[in-house]
Order: structure tokens, then C-alpha cells, then sequence
């Protein structure tokens, strides 16, 4: 299915603590969308190792893709990079 436009996208992040708290994972850069052509890029950056899962949303809410889910570290999922916090998705918008 091809969409006109990105809807919206969400970026889920899982963490044992809660905010305000020391151990709590925060975003050191929030989540952008940028069209590249036929793609878009999503890229954030979070505070610590953790679980994330990317997904497109169409305007109803309604997850309409899901890019990946894993958790950061050494050994990540793809497209996620290895060891690091900062990470950058692409979706084709198909």
C-alpha cells in the first residue's frame, strides 16, 4: 500500500524505571520524520541501552507498519546500529 504522506510515526521506548527517575531512559534527541524522495528517514537518539520499537501509523492511529523493535546494544536488530544511542530508520512508503 502506498500513502501520500506520512501519517505520523511513533517511536516506542520501554524502560524498568519511571520518568524523573535516575535509571529512567529519556530521548537525548526526539524523534524526526524527514522525507527523502520515495523514503523517509526516522531518526532519535535515547539517554541508555534499551528496548525501542519504530512504527508508521496512519492518521487514524492505526500501525500500518512496523520497521523494527529491539533492544540497543552490541548486538541489535536490523536496521539498528550496533553500539550506539542514536539511531536512523528508513521507511520506503510502500
Amino acid at each position: 500500500m502506498r500513502h501520500a504522506a506520512l501519517a505520523a510515526f511513533a517511536l516506542l521506548v520501554v524502560s524498568i524505571g519511571m520518568a524523573g527517575e535516575p535509571d529512567a531512559v529519556t530521548f537525548t534527541s526526539a524523534p524526526k520524520a524527514k522525507r527523502l524522495g520515495d523514503r523517509v528517514r526516522i531518526e532519535f537518539a535515547v539517554s541508555r541501552e534499551t528496548d525501542v520499537a519504530v512504527y508508521v501509523e496512519n492518521a487514524r492511529g492505526e500501525v500500518v507498519r512496523h520497521l523494527v523493535a529491539g533492544v540497543l546494544g552490541k548486538n541489535p536488530p536490523a536496521p539498528l546500529e550496533a553500539n550506539s544511542l542514536s539511531q536512523s530508520v528508513e521507511w520506503d512508503d510502500t
